[in-house]
């Protein structure tokens, strides 16, 4: 039959023939789907009633045959299982395929998989052991000799695995088409009439089972004309009826290129916005089609479309990975997390993003007397986001016990506070009531206990199964986890396929270690899918590419039309070399192509209109069959230029960034900043950006203290100072001896540092900071400060010296990393962990009082002379008996040369501190002013990249575009 003609009106008149009875017939498609508009289609034929046909998938097919017209008993075996078969045949083996890689099973189970597909592939193809045996003999010079060892191999496990099967009176697909094939005659079916519909590609098997049928006279098969099916129909032996020509108007083809996947969903949603608000909705929707090539596109499609729609106005009908899903991504954490833990202690980074997943933040809090229970998953947010910031703030060992967050008292505290301002708020019942400190450590405990402490150990994989439907069972019982989008058919999607590895035969499997559980655990879940299987009756379509197959719909948009995509264009994944399976007679990645290419034009050619979307950028182009229908149009229209046939979607972007607005003082803020305590960093950060200083200092949005539970190179730096603050005040109050100064002064220090701050082993990355840190004090003490000693008296007065002193009304603090007499100079020190002086540099060449506006460009730091202001002030030493330099300890080499003094030798230090001493009174009596508003920075350049407010002020961009 033509192409453009509805193959399931053609069945239907078939089966409503004179003489035909209904009920006795049998119908078999390729696949699921065309049963529902077969039935649907009978129906509205005969206008009443009726008793339908059987009508099935092949697949579905087969297993009726087998089991009830052969009345044959032998289980079907499930994937899983196959491999579990395969995996003890593997290891009895001393020829082992990949030798000793694939001995555990959690390395075997994707290579198994493999094997077991092209095993299957062998018996539906009619392939026996010795033909894959004898392979070598026949391409010898084509295939390399490491791969014909693998055929043998795989030719001796091929027989054994089946013989093992049979000796287990169990079957799998291949097997029930090859016994069908075999034993299948048309008086084994008595049928008023059978009817084959939709087929292209075929096995050997069907191939048998077709050609037996077709000597019934009540057996009719229907094809669709496409490219290579009359050779397909000529291999059967079948001579085609091919009815009247009927030839309709081809289908309107519009094509759409995008730089995106988002493209090409706002390009479609547009289009679906005008039918939906366009007359006779229903009708058109009725027969609409979406299909998505790529699995990956539906979520977009959902947001981006299907939100245009009610949910009963379209059905969804494909696979999902169950990979891509927040199910696995909870249960990928919880992994994750208890990987980490190390003797019974959990790793926080691990944790925190465990409880803050949003199934298990959203748990229910319950607690109350029967009268006033209180149910809300409000306070369970509270409680994680208060864990996170108490955690990241106050430890740092890494490490912790589960017991430990259960009984910390502060953190407890610290809940009950935030919780006191939701009261009455919130999802549950109660609201009144707010949580006691037990409630609140029995909730975090019964949390822990279901969860983490749950999957902290198994005896075997079935252990592992019970207990991830226990843990999945309580989120969907527990938690607001149901009332999230598509919830219902990823969990049961993820518990059937537990249920089937719970009742497989790998359920008895134990592993060494807790990681060899959870490898298997997921690559056997990445394995699944959730089937989207709506009943595909009613309103909009959408579908998987092979969920299309001898359907039509009268408007069509099909997506993701990309080289890769349509067709797939990835290796095999099959362990036979390619030429190997050409010598066996195996499909190849041609044949997958033709198939492609076969129900893509069908689908395409029995539209009234078809919208063809692809991506075409630097990583994507167009797909070979969109090529050809372009090139088919060109010739139709005429011209060379394909570009005018296509629809192309580009984006409108506002390229321009407004610039942060300056914000106006109040007389709340002149009257805060009148008692506040200005420190260096904070007039550094005033001079660079006033809005800076505004969102620091008065608004009070602090960059959060972070621990080395997520140690960073701010808090290295921290606990650099730390250390050699310890280290040098050791050694305070006397002249600096060679003794004083040992070289393990540093290792020891270091090590009691650890040892105070980390309850557990320090190790892997945190161990090799330790380690950086101990060897570079030890070098600055060895390499600095020894020779410095020997060659004058060196005193250290003190380390990390709080100061505090009112100049001219203003409250200064500061803080002295460390204070040195240096023979007859007080010297200010300050450490640095970075190795370039250029941001702490004072460019006196350039600077005036008078040159406001260009101060910024001209001051790397006010840190020092401010400091050297402040400890003049309060002690009253004079400036000519102070020095201050910066000691810059990321120099690669230790020794004079890290030194940055703020005086050079010969200048004018008195006028130049009384330049700066003015500059930074300056400055003050500006913060002070109500009339001078906290403006933007004027070197957007220089100072946006890398500011954490950079969000706040819409000045993110600067940084996208210096990255570029």
């Amino acid at each position: 039959m033509p192409a453009e003609r509805n193959l399931i009106d053609e069945v239907c008149s078939v089966l409503m023939e004179e003489g035909v009875a209904l009920s006795g017939s049998i119908v078999v498609f390729p696949g699921r789907r065309p049963a529902h508009f077969l039935r649907r289609s009978i129906a509205l034929k005969r206008g009443r009633g009726y008793i339908p046909p059987r009508i099935f998938s092949m697949d579905d097919f087969i297993d009726y045959i087998y089991e009830d017209a052969l009345a044959l008993s032998n289980r079907k075996l499930t994937g899983i299982d196959a491999v579990s078969v395969l995996y003890d045949i593997h290891g009895r083996s001393e020829n082992r395929l990949g030798g000793r890689a694939f001995l555990s099973p959690e390395a075997f189970l994707p290579f198994g998989s493999r094997i077991f597909r092209d095993l299957e592939e062998f018996r539906i193809e009619g392939i026996a052991p010795e033909r894959v045996r004898m392979i070598d003999q026949l391409a010898e010079d084509m295939i390399p000799r490491q791969s014909l060892e693998r055929l043998q191999s795989l030719s001796a496990l091929y027989h054994e695995f089946y013989r093992e099967l049979e000796g287990m009176n169990l079957s799998t697909r291949s097997m029930r088409y090859g016994t069908v094939a075999e034993r299948l005659t048309p008086s084994t079916l008595a049928r008023s009439r059978i009817v084959f519909a939709g087929f292209y590609a075929l096995t050997r098997s069907e191939k048998e089972i077709f050609r037996s049928l077709s000597k019934g006279e009540e057996t009719v098969f229907i094809f669709q004309a496409g490219r290579g099916i009359v050779d397909r129909v000529r291999e059967l032996g079948l001579k085609a009826d091919h009815g009247a020509d009927q030839s309709g108007t081809p289908p309107r083809i519009s094509f759409y290129k995008s730089p995106d996947t988002h493209g090409q969903v706002f390009a479609l949603s547009r289009i679906l916005k005008d039918i939906r608000t366009g007359t006779g909705t229903d009708n058109v929707l009725q027969d609409t089609a979406i299909v998505l090539p790529a699995s990956e596109t539906l979520f977009p499609l959902l947001h981006h479309c299907l939100c245009l729609f009610d949910e009963k106005e379209y059905n969804i009908t494909m696979g999902y990975p169950i990979r891509r899903t927040p199910i696995y991504g909870f249960f990928n954490l919880l992994m994750e997390l208890v990987s980490s833990m190390d003797e019974g202690r959990i790793y926080l980074p691990d944790y925190l993003n465990f409880v803050l997943h949003p199934y298990t933040k959203n748990i229910y809090f319950k607690a109350g007397d029967a009268d006033a229970p209180l149910h809300r998953a409000d306070i369970t947010r509270i409680i994680f986001h208060k864990a996170e910031e108490y955690l990241k703030g106050h430890r740092k060992d890494p490490f912790i016990r589960l017991e430990d967050i259960e009984e910390d008292g502060r953190l407890i505290e610290g809940i009950i506070e935030a919780s006191s301002g939701i009261n009455g708020t919130g999802g549950g019942d109660s609201g009144g009531m707010l949580p006691d400190e037990g409630d609140i450590r029995d909730h975090i405990r019964e949390i822990h206990d279901r969860t983490i402490r749950l999957f902290s150990g198994f005896s075997d994989m079935g252990d592992l199964t019970e207990r991830a439907m226990q843990i999945l069972s309580y989120i969907y019982e527990n938690s607001t986890a149901r009332y999230h989008p598509f919830f219902h058919p990823f969990s049961e999607a993820l518990m059937k396929a537990l249920i089937e590895l719970s009742e497989s035969m790998f359920s008895r499997v134990s592993f060494n270690g807790i990681n060899g559980y959870f490898t298997f655990f997921r690559r056997y879940v990445s394995t699944v899918k959730t089937p989207f299987e709506g009943t595909p009756l009613r309103g909009l379509q959408v579908m998987g590419m092979l969920e299309t197959r001898g359907l039509r719909f009268r408007n069509l948009f099909i997506l993701d039309l990309n080289e890769g995509i349509v067709p797939d264009t990835g290796t095999e994944d099959s362990i036979l070399p390619h030429k190997a399976r050409v010598i066996l007679g195996l499909p190849t990645y041609r044949d997958r192509e033709q198939l492609i290419s076969y129900y893509l034009s069908t689908l395409i050619e029995g539209a009234e209109e078809a919208h063809l979307f692809y991506i075409e950028n630097d990583r994507k182009e167009k797909s070979r069959f969109v090529e050809r229908l372009l090139w088919e149009r060109q010739k139709e229209h005429k011209t060379r230029d394909s570009g005018k046939l296509i629809n192309t979607i580009q984006y409108r972007i506002g390229l321009k960034n407004r610039e942060p607005l300056p914000v106006e003082k109040t007389d709340e803020v002149v009257s805060f900043l009148k008692n506040y305590e200005f420190s260096a960093t904070s007039l550094d950060d005033y001079l660079r950006c006033h809005l800076r200083f505004y969102y620091s200092e008065i608004m009070g949005m602090k960059k959060r203290s972070a621990s080395t539970v997520d140690i960073d190179r701010y808090e290295i730096g921290n606990i650099v100072h730390r250390i050699l603050a310890s280290c040098l005040g050791r050694l305070k109050g006397g002249p600096l001896t060679r003794d004083g100064l040992n070289s393990g002064l540093a290792e020891t220090v270091t090590e009691e540092y650890f040892r105070h701050n980390y309850t557990t082993p320090v190790k892997g990355r945190l161990l090799l900071i330790k380690k950086q840190i101990s060897n570079r004090i030890s070098d600055l003490i060895k390499k600095y400060y020894l020779p410095m000693a020997e060659e004058e008296t060196l005193i250290i007065r003190g380390t990390e010296l709080r100061i505090r002193h009112t100049v001219n009304s203003f409250r200064l603090k500061g803080r002295i990393d460390s204070l040195e007499d240096r023979g007859n100079r007080t010297c200010i020190v300050d450490f640095k962990t970075s190795s370039s002086p250029a941001p702490l540099k004072i460019n006196f060449k350039k600077i005036t009082i008078e040159d406001r506006e260009h101060w910024p460009e001209h001051i790397g730091s006010l840190q020092m002379p401010f400091y050297l202001l402040l400890y003049k002030e309060k002690t009253g030493i004079p400036l000519s008996g102070l020095e201050g330099l910066y000691l810059l300890l990321g120099r690669k080499a230790m020794g004079g040369d890290i030194e940055l003094p703020f005086f050079e030798p010969g200048e004018g230090r008195d006028e130049r501190f009384s330049l700066l001493y003015r500059i930074i009174f300056s400055i003050l009596d500006e913060i002070s002013q109500i009339n001078v508003p906290f403006t933007p920075t004027k070197d957007f350049k220089r100072n946006c990249p890398g500011c954490m407010y950079s969000y706040i002020c819409g000045t993110q961009w600067i940084g996208g575009r210096e990255h570029y």
